[in-house]
């Protein structure tokens, strides 16, 4: 009996370890709260990303990514990555901007930083490549996805699943719920998620 007791000592909180270590692969916790604040401040948006691109935009500049966070308690920021000067000047020789301002605000006056921080830098330069591999700027996969799936595109971005390049996008419903869907960045079609 001791030794039974003494096992369920054992296997409980190893049990209870193994359960905390598969949660974490599922949801990473630095991205839990966060994801949590937007999902519930989205729907007081005023602003879009497509309607910010459209108001910051002037060519050559050409829009990375795009989207909604969580800022100040209660006030969510809508913000525009851009590469400056187009996407025939290579990444090291752009200046990339991040243009950021309220999303529920009346209107949305964005305030346009130049981007230095080493790892931003580095985020840009990859979503630079993958725009480059595009046939879709952010405003056509925008019209798209919206068209598609009867929502609001809330954030948008090029990244890599895997070795595949594809539109990570997070979009708001008419009923205010909220999809994850990812589309190939280079036939502009849905990737089914797992």
């Amino acid at each position: 009996m001791t030794s039974k007791r003494n096992s369920l000592w054992i296997m409980v909180p190893a049990l209870l370890v193994l359960g905390a270590i598969q949660s974490a692969r599922e949801c990473p916790a630095e991205y839990a709260d966060a994801d949590l604040a937007l999902f519930k401040l989205a729907p007081k948006a005023k602003h879009t990303p497509g309607d910010a691109i459209r108001q910051v935009l002037a060519a050559p500049e050409v829009a990375l990514s795009a989207g909604l966070k969580p800022g100040k308690p209660g006030d969510l920021v809508l913000f525009v990555h851009t590469a400056a000067k187009g996407l025939e000047t290579p990444a090291q020789d752009n200046t990339f901007k991040e243009y950021a301002g309220s999303a529920v605000a009346e209107e949305w006056t964005p305030e346009p930083t130049i981007v230095t921080e080493k790892e931003h830098l580095s985020r840009l330069s990859l979503q630079f490549r993958l725009m480059a591999k595009s046939r879709f700027t952010l405003p056509e996969m925008i019209a798209k996805l919206e068209k598609e799936q009867a929502g609001k595109v809330i954030h948008i971005r090029p990244d890599l699943v895997g070795d595949k390049p594809q539109f990570f996008v997070i979009l708001l419903k008419s009923d205010k719920t909220v999809r994850l869907l990812n589309y190939d960045l280079l036939s502009g079609e849905e990737v089914k998620r797992p």
